[in-house]
């Protein structure tokens, strides 16, 4: 697999590429910043070969349609195949509403509530979150979201005020939930119901979580040691619990994975489940009394 230096066709800029089989991968040029997107190798002449007006018109929303999709981790890998759906969305455009709708659902992915900052690095370039195509009419929409008092902006910062952040969470389908895994205790009856509420409750709070049981006698396997690795977040039902999750929260705080640890109130006395067992700042204990008290506990810890 080689690296090389390439430009974009669709953003023009000169970016590494890596050769993957029949394709070229464009690694973190402003269709993708900080990701990558998949083109075949045969497709790029082919594409390039298009006519000015055409390029002029389609580049810049395939440009939109990769950056969309790739900063909701969505992986993209295109062909000359895709350009009658390219040429169809130049023919049917967004409005001016539908391309706010895109910022404020951009800027609602990458916050967690409403007055976050958020910064969108090399703003001049970045006409593509709104499927624009050129940094003017970026601009109109930014001061039009502004005046209607769905956002605020100093330089390239900008945060979601109260009503932008609700309309924003009304077309939430685009957030990106971050990876979390939830262990449970698999040698007993867990004192908590994970399966509706709390889950929910998680997905409020930018989580998406992976339920697994952990036993002593199993101890840690490997495929939820894979886990911990690809997780932003571990919490710990510590009803039930012994040895085997202790060991998974060491494992995961040695990965620098925070690790939130509940435990019911009445399980933290002498001989009980340990209210702390792992003296780490990647590490914090909930001891909560009932579900809606530990709900409220999980949305003053992972929304502050």
């Amino acid at each position: 697999m080689e690296t090389e230096t390439k430009r974009c066709l669709f953003c023009d800029q000169m970016v590494p590429v890596k050769e993957k089989g029949t394709d070229d991968w464009f690694i973190s040029c402003n269709c993708s910043p900080g990701g990558s997107y998949g083109l075949q190798q045969a497709s790029y002449d082919s594409y390039n070969a298009l006519g000015y007006s055409i390029k002029r018109q389609l580049f810049p929303l395939v440009s939109a349609y990769i950056r969309e999709k790739t900063d909701c981790d969505e992986q993209v890998r295109l062909t000359f195949n895709d350009f009658a759906r390219f040429e169809q969305l130049s023919t049917s455009p967004m409005s001016v509403e539908e391309k706010g709708i895109k910022l404020l659902q951009y800027l609602f992915r990458h916050s967690s509530k409403p007055d976050e900052p958020v910064v969108i690095h090399q703003l001049s370039l970045s006409f593509n979150l709104t499927y624009s195509i050129n940094l003017q009419e970026l601009v109109y929409i930014i001061e039009k979201l502004k005046g209607e008092e769905y956002l605020e902006r100093i330089g390239s910062t900008f945060w979601l005020t109260e009503k932008g952040w609700k309309e924003a969470a009304s077309y939430s389908g685009s957030r990106r939930l971050k990876p979390c895994l939830l262990l449970i205790a698999g040698d007993s009856v867990p004192l908590l119901d994970w399966s509706e509420g709390l889950i929910a409750k998680l997905g409020e709070c930018g989580y998406l979580p992976h339920m697994v049981e952990l036993s002593d006698s199993t101890g840690l396997n490997e495929q939820t040691m894979h886990l911990i690795v690809e997780s932003k977040l571990v919490i710990v039902d510590a009803s039930g619990q012994g040895t085997a999750a202790c060991f998974a929260a060491g494992y995961a705080i040695g990965l620098e994975v925070p690790v939130l640890w509940a435990v019911h109130a009445g399980e933290t006395g002498p001989m009980k489940t340990p209210y702390r067992p792992i003296p780490s700042k990647k590490f914090q204990s909930l001891v909560w009394d009932n579900e809606a008290h530990l709900m409220t506990l999980l949305q003053k810890q992972l929304v502050t």
